[in-house]
């Protein structure tokens, strides 16, 4: 039992702890363990220092520049800055193929067409050389905020913008407490401060079409019975696909001798075509058709007019465009767009890197990690476990590595201890872990999310049993390699019914309702990966012949919760 008053401590990484190293589950890792106050103290410590630090730079700069001499770091600094000379987002000025000014949203002239094929093949290309290196962390990091919120959130077009305005106030407060007093705050911005937040885009369909999010639809019309699809400049009043190859069809179609349909006069359908005929933008001034035979596929979809008194109804005067399907596509197209430019990082400034998965948190939620550590947490393990933790680790070669515990490997010659790993004793104890989205816990701190679903790796048995202990191991396979941590847990688990003793679940398909019998006796605590768990389980407890009457020892019915 850990006490009440538990002590919190910090990993302080200053410049002089960053040199020394400490104990982490019985192996040496840089940093060194410290109380809060002391890591504040380290921290404005080494904040005085870089302060110093650069005026020290600044009185050398200023002597240097006096001599006629520019300093290199001024300059990198000051086209960092927010106030540097960085091209207006709302001009389309010229830039470099990479930039986002040179990122072309319409269709090129120039796409491949094969011949053989008659489908036109676009060239994505500079959607993958798209990056925003080079331009304001501080303006890429408002827009990218805004894009999330309007993208992945479901924010209104006008709650975007909104945003987009209050992260521009905040920036202007921002520079204004950093280069003014705070009388200062009340004075309006300089010229070139008022430069730079024009940078910032007003409206968030600015922001999709800089950030090359935004998709490229074709847009064709679609017969509600047979699917071909039409260009929209070249479509039938009536679908002729199933009527031309259907013998008889066309006659009893047309029986008034009206003219037939030619194929010439209205053009062939084109399944699947990909060659580029209008855009959406113009896709509102559709042609009125012509008075044809036949119903026109508007009709056929939504049916006759039957209100009462209006004969100058029709379909296509209706904008029968697809609204609702084309808003979707681009919904769709814009999420994995703007998730894709946030999972590659190298397409972001480095200055902003740190900052892209709080980014990408929105659609790809992250577990909290605390900064502090309760020191009562790390606790040696148990001989057994130890024992169990090392047969684990050699029967699977983990790491491509023989391992050995601490204890054995120190008393080892030096020849044989570069044979093996040595495995701390140490652990981190917890009383709850997150795997595949399910939460588990130990039995004393919830039983309801205590009893699992396992499958050993070893042998590929079906096993259920609860949660006694769960940990955190650190090991480190040879002497260079890096650091891997693994969740371990210690399970009790149910023995199975023997041969001779009832089990009424035997004779229901375990397809249907994968429910399984076992007594209620515990075994000895087990190692179990977090990987080998399968799911949470259901369960009712049984007394003595409750469920059978031969059956005279306390059961449990299991049902696993993985589907």
């Amino acid at each position: 039992m850990l006490p009440s008053n538990t002590i919190r401590s910090y990993v302080c990484l200053c410049s002089r702890c960053s040199k020394l190293t400490h104990v982490f589950n019985g192996i040496q890792v840089p940093g060194l363990q410290v109380s809060p106050v002391v890591h504040q103290s380290h921290q404005l410590n080494d904040q005085r220092l870089r302060i110093l630090e650069s005026l020290d730079n600044f009185l050398d700069d200023s002597v240097s520049d006096k001599s006629g001499l520019s300093n290199p770091s001024t300059e990198e600094n000051d086209s960092n800055s927010l106030l540097g000379t960085q091209p207006d987002l709302r001009e389309p000025l010229e830039s470099s193929p990479t930039s986002r000014m040179g990122v072309q949203l319409e269709i090129q002239t120039d796409d491949v067409l094969d011949p053989d094929l008659e489908i036109t093949t676009f060239d994505p290309s500079h959607f993958m050389q798209h990056t925003l290196n080079g331009e304001n962390p501080s303006v890429i990091h408002a827009c990218l905020i805004a894009s999330c919120m309007s993208i992945f959130d479901h924010t209104s077009l006008y709650n975007s913008s909104w945003l987009l305005q209050a992260q521009r106030n905040s920036l202007e407060i921002h520079i204004k407490s950093s280069e003014s007093s705070l009388e200062g705050l009340l004075q309006p911005l300089d010229y070139t401060s008022q430069l730079a937040l024009q940078r910032l885009p007003k409206k968030i369909q600015t922001v999709m079409r800089w950030l090359n999010i935004e998709p490229s639809l074709d847009y064709y019309t679609c017969c509600p019975d047979c699917f071909a699809l039409y260009p929209l400049e070249h479509t039938s009043p009536v679908c002729s696909h199933l009527d031309d190859q259907v013998p008889g069809s066309l006659d009893l179609l047309y029986q008034n001798n009206q003219p037939e349909l030619s194929i010439k006069t209205t053009g062939p359908p084109q399944h699947g075509s990909k060659r580029r005929i209008r855009k959406h933008s113009s896709h509102g001034t559709r042609e009125e058709p012509g008075e044809e035979i036949g119903v026109s596929m508007a009709n056929a979809q939504l049916g006759e007019d039957t209100s009462s008194g209006d004969d100058q109804f029709d379909p296509l005067d209706n904008q029968f465009y697809g609204e609702m399907e084309i808003t979707f596509v681009k919904s769709f197209c814009r999420m994995g767009n703007l998730a894709a430019l946030l999972r590659d990082e190298t397409k972001l400034p480095e200055s902003l890197r740190p900052y892209a998965s709080q980014l990408h948190s929105i659609f790809e939620p992250q577990d909290f990690q605390p900064k502090s550590s309760d020191i009562y947490n790390s606790q040696p393990l148990d001989d057994d476990v130890l024992d169990q933790l090392v047969l684990r680790l050699n029967a699977t070669q983990a790491n491509d590595w023989q391992w050995k515990s601490s204890s054995t490997w120190c008393r080892m010659s030096a020849e044989d201890r570069i044979k093996y790993s040595p495995v701390s004793s140490q652990a981190h104890f917890k009383t709850g872990v997150k795997h595949n989205n399910v939460h588990y816990q130990t039995h004393k701190k919830s039983p309801k999310n205590t009893v699992v679903h396992v499958v050993s790796q070893t042998n590929g048995a079906t096993l259920f049993g609860k949660i006694t202990k769960i940990f955190s191991h650190r090991r480190i396979p040879g002497h260079e390699n890096s650091p891997v941590d693994e969740t371990w847990l210690l399970v009790r688990y149910y023995k199975p019914l023997s041969a001779g003793m009832p089990n009424p679940f035997s004779r229901v398909g375990e397809p249907d309702l994968q429910a399984h019998l076992r007594l209620e006796n515990w075994s000895r605590p087990y190692l179990t990966r977090l990987s080998e768990v399968v799911a949470s389980c259901a369960w009712i407890i049984y007394e003595k012949g409750e469920i059978h009457y031969l059956l005279d020892k306390k059961s449990i019915a299991l049902v696993s919760l993985h589907r």
